[in-house]
């Protein structure tokens, strides 16, 4: 009540002595506006002191006593927790939305954003836990860190392809998102970005992305695809860790660091592929990737690592091929000396295709990065390709 009383004084001194300054605030129909201001008359816009309706318009211009301003942002923390709120409707000339905006707002159920906002910041939709689709802007470059962490409900995003960042956290435990397009604009994603995502099933990554940071698409359990493009050098620690639905995975020739754990606890990968020049391979990358059944990894010069790079069973199970100089070198190094079973390539160009499945079986068809291009074998050009049965998985040369 005594910040109510304040906001009408406030109103009064304005009309009394001309256009409210910078930073002096008003109520009109239960909304309290603060003057960003004076020289252009823009506003931001918060909730009042009196219960907001359900579904909530925000004007484009307000009036008091005779002057216009214009609703160009909404306030940092303006509507959050407000239980009322199902459905909002913010007007053109709105530019940013600031932090927190519409945290904890569980009964909002969707929201319409116009075009001329440029800026959404951290935590501005955390915990709304009822929004059901978003999307964003064409003039927004960065969704900030944690945007839309814990909105339970998302299972819609439209990604302008101006978006250049997305930030820590910003999709983390969306547990309903089964698929996101990332645009091609985008450069980098932040750490655990789409963290505990239990239904999303598939992933492509921009090719403008070089890392792919710690937690990223870690506890993803229905991640089954995931293509990593050419321009990615560096995997973080715990990157996919515990995408438990993951059964082959081929890392681009331009990887040469993959930290410790990062694909720990793949328990359905069965195929890895390893580029050439890798120079670091974490501890336990792959441990608790029980079911692993083969490994390539053909550089003629193998480095050295950690014994404990991948689960113990592995070495007892899974074959390793690698090529003649490799192999020989890797005899006395680990982790490849553990390995029981090693075989010989031919040729580093088919990396240790296999060919004898049943072409009769449903079947999808892959490239080595990851990305279908077929549900069957029929008529594919010349190549080698990755191809999947049920919970088999092998790689085959088209001649």
């Amino acid at each position: 009540m005594k910040r109510f009383l304040l906001s009408l004084i406030i109103s009064v001194l304005a009309s009394a002595y001309g256009a409210a300054a910078v930073g002096d605030r008003f109520v009109v129909e239960g909304l309290t506006y603060t003057v960003t201001s004076k020289d252009t008359g823009e506003v931001s816009v918060a909730k009042g002191e009196v219960e907001l309706p359900a579904d909530l318009v925000i004007p484009a211009k307000v009036n008091l006593d005779g002057q216009t301003y214009s609703v160009t942002s909404v306030a940092e923390g303006g509507f959050s927790n407000c239980s009322t709120l199902t459905t909002v409707v913010l007007p053109d000339g709105i530019t940013t939305i600031g932090k927190t905006a519409f945290f904890g707002c569980k009964a909002l159920v969707s929201i319409t954003i116009p075009e001329s906002v440029t800026s959404i910041e951290n935590d501005t939709f955390r915990g709304c836990s009822s929004l059901s689709a978003i999307t964003i802007p064409s003039g927004v470059t960065s969704i900030k860190a944690s945007t839309f962490y814990c909105c339970s409900s998302l299972t819609s995003v439209n990604l302008p392809e101006s978006l250049t960042e997305i930030g820590s956290h910003a999709f983390g435990e969306c547990d309903k998102l089964t698929s996101i397009t990332l645009p091609e604009s985008v450069t980098d994603i932040g750490i655990a970005a789409f963290i505990d995502c239990y239904s999303l099933t598939s992933i492509i990554i921009p090719h403008g992305v070089t890392t792919i940071w710690g937690n990223t698409f870690s506890f993803c359990r229905a991640l089954t695809s995931v293509t990593i493009p050419e321009s990615v050098t560096t995997i973080k620690s715990g990157a996919f860790v515990s995408c438990s639905s993951l059964t082959f995975i081929t890392l681009p020739e331009s990887v040469t660091s993959i930290d410790g754990g990062a694909f720990r606890n793949c328990s359905a990968l069965t195929s890895i592929t390893i580029p050439n020049g890798v120079t670091l391979i974490g501890s336990k990358t792959f441990d608790g990737c029980t079911a692993v059944s083969e490994i390539t990894y053909l550089a003629d010069e193998p480095i050295e690592g950690y014994s404990n790079i991948f689960d113990s069973s592995t070495y007892e199970t899974a074959t390793l091929y690698m090529s003649e100089a490799g192999a020989a070198a890797g005899k006395g190094i680990d982790p490849w000396k553990n390995f029981k079973n090693v075989k010989v390539s031919e040729s580093s160009s088919l990396n240790g295709v296999v060919a004898d499945f049943n072409a009769e079986e449903p079947c999808e068809v892959f490239t080595l990065n990851g990305v279908k291009v077929a549900d069957n074998a029929d008529n594919l050009p010349a190549g080698v390709y990755i191809v999947r049965q049920g919970n088999t998985v092998k790689k085959i040369a088209v001649k």
